[in-house]
């Protein structure tokens, strides 16, 4: 009845290999991006957990930084005390001061105010200035502590 040149027995046989090959495929197509999509999210997984454990070395470095700089700060609150009782110390110096010479008393005392003014105006600005580069120089070093390497 059917013979092998039936073209409907070729054309059944056609479909039947295009759905083998397609379902064949599309499987193959399937288990490939979900290898893909388990590679790539392993992969992501492993970036996210980098990316923990960078930030969080960067923020352990940036809290040593910031702990030294208090340290640091405290240190020059105490030298900036330092400073401004050691330029009371001239000052109260210079106050005291009894000139012995030919000059009468208020001769002295005309003679050693502008130098008493002038010690403290001059220190004060000495006392600021060392205020100002001391916190710059502290801030540069927590800059440098705390910057990722």
């Amino acid at each position: 009845m059917f013979g092998l040149l039936d073209p409907r027995i070729w054309l059944a046989a056609l479909i039947l290999s295009a759905v083998a090959f397609g379902g064949g495929f599309w499987k193959g197509h399937n288990h490939g991006v979900s290898m893909e999509r388990a590679t790539w999210l392993t992969a992501q997984a492993e970036a996210d957990k980098l990316a923990r454990k960078v930030a969080a070395d960067r923020q352990a470095r940036v809290d040593v930084a910031m702990a030294d700089a208090a340290r640091r700060e405290g240190r020059l609150r105490a030298d900036a005390r330092n400073a401004a009782a050691a330029l009371q110390r001239l000052r109260d110096s210079i106050g005291t001061t009894v000139y012995t010479g030919q000059t009468p008393g208020d001769a002295t005392t005309a003679r050693t105010s502008p130098v008493g003014e002038l010690l403290e105006a001059c220190g004060r600005e000495l006392v600021e200035v060392g205020r100002a580069a001391d916190g710059h120089v502290s801030d540069l070093q927590t800059l440098i502590q705390a910057w990722p390497r």
